[in-house]
């Protein structure tokens, strides 16, 4: 079963060596290493959480932003666990975005184009995708969802 829990610095020490190759190529157009985006991730949230399945980390998420801004930017980092219970991880998507329109009535981010996957996932949880667009030698889209 999946347990859902406050996000530490250890499952981050954790999922930096076992993300999809999807998301080390979206950090590395960005600039970054993974070890940097989830230490920026962490400390730039409202929340952050870590789903563990069968003992092992399958995701991290959060939200950053400020809630007087009213625009949050949410965020997810998985690993391959994070396919073997597709159903589940989407439900749980779906409610933890519930959450983060909670607190913001706008959330917003970037995907990368070709990460298909990730692309799909933001549909089937309910975002919005905009037109890819080119930056740092990758193409972009924007996600939305408002509340309401």
């Amino acid at each position: 079963t999946a347990l859902v829990r406050p996000a530490t610095p250890a499952h981050a020490e954790y999922l930096r060596e076992h993300l999809r190759p999807g998301e080390r190529h979206e950090i590395a157009c960005l600039g970054g290493t993974p070890a940097e985006a989830l230490a920026a991730s962490l400390a730039g949230s409202v929340f952050a959480r870590t789903a563990i399945l069968d003992g092992r980390i399958a995701a991290m998420w959060g939200c950053g932003g400020s809630p007087l801004g009213g625009v949050g930017e949410p965020w997810l980092l998985t690993t391959v666990d994070a396919e073997r219970v597709p159903v589940r991880f989407v439900r749980t998507a779906r409610d933890e975005v519930g959450q983060m329109l909670g607190l913001f009535p706008v959330l917003v981010n970037y995907v990368t184009a070709e990460y298909r996957q990730a692309c799909r996932m933001l549909e089937v949880v309910g975002f919005r995708l905009g037109p890819a667009f080119p930056f740092r030698g990758a193409q972009w889209r924007q996600f939305t969802m408002e509340r309401g």
